[in-house]
């Protein structure tokens, strides 16, 4: 189990540290616009954003010129889905014991998510809210989730 995933975990964090390498690159080169808009292949259509709304001119309208999160927001991201993944790795090693402790934990995950950016939504942006995930699902999910699974395993080897 640890060894699987140890290797998953590293081949996300190294996916999203590709992803966010790029968005650095961007955000970093979105200072010099023609250089972004060329490797954007859009140099010279305005930049859109879906806060403009419905395009009227069809399909030929520019697309939003930031392909990708700022850099920061990414960060918190891809730590939100390491935590979920280990998360949901914890709860199918229970699940191959006969158990599911871990279930009253993932209906509270959820709900606490769904009740904080909703929260957040309404009172912050949406770094604000990128940022109460990341922190809801930190605590939760690796700090709750991890405690179910090292109790549950406990009483199993303990039981067994």
């Amino acid at each position: 189990f640890r060894a699987v995933l140890t290797r998953s975990t590293a081949f996300i964090l190294a996916i999203g540290g590709t992803l966010i390498a790029v968005s650095t690159w961007l955000h970093h080169e979105a200072a010099d616009p023609s250089t972004l808009g060329r490797w954007l292949g859009s140099a010279q259509a305005p930049a859109k954003t879906i806060a403009d709304g419905p395009s009227r001119s069809g399909p030929s309208e520019a697309i939003p010129t930031q392909p990708l999160l700022a850099p920061w927001p990414l960060v918190l991201l891809v730590l939100a889905v390491v935590a979920l993944h280990i998360f949901l790795a914890q709860a199918a090693l229970l699940r191959a014991h006969g158990h599911d402790p871990i279930l009253p934990t993932a209906v509270l995950l959820a709900g606490v998510t769904i009740l904080t950016l909703a929260v957040a939504g309404q009172l912050g942006s949406v770094l604000s809210m990128i940022a109460a995930y990341a922190v809801v699902v930190g605590l939760l999910a690796l700090g709750l989730g991890t405690w179910v699974t090292r109790k549950a395993l406990r009483e199993w080897h303990v039981s067994g």
